[in-house]
């Protein structure tokens, strides 16, 4: 059986992968997928906070605690490796005092 990640690594141009992501998901699913990563993103490089990244990106404050979740809190990693990849100087800036960036409401939303 093909592996995701086999395939996902195959690509060789933007095309590629946008073609394949129309044949692997919805539109829908596929705007979902782009909405995370810019919540993710603007938590991981600005100070705003969830409410304005919310209306920012069009989105419930439910989405983004999700994603802050697991941008912070979760123990995959797998946004904050790729982000720290994509922005490396505010990697380091964020590694120090952002850890820890779930609002008290976030937590309390969680429990």
């Amino acid at each position: 059986m093909l592996r995701l990640y086999d395939a996902f690594s195959s690509i060789k141009s933007e095309q590629e992968f946008n073609d394949l992501l129309a044949d692997l998901f919805t539109p829908a699913e596929i705007k979902a997928f782009q909405e995370r990563l810019k919540i993710a993103e603007l938590l991981y490089t600005t100070n705003l906070s969830q409410s304005d990244i919310a209306i920012k990106v069009g989105v419930s404050v439910t989405t983004v605690t999700r994603v802050a979740r697991f941008l912070y809190a979760e123990k995959f990693g797998g946004y904050a490796n790729v982000l720290s990849k994509l922005f490396p100087v505010r990697a380091k800036t964020l590694a120090k005092n952002q850890k820890g960036r779930l609002t008290a409401a976030s937590r309390k939303h969680h429990a």
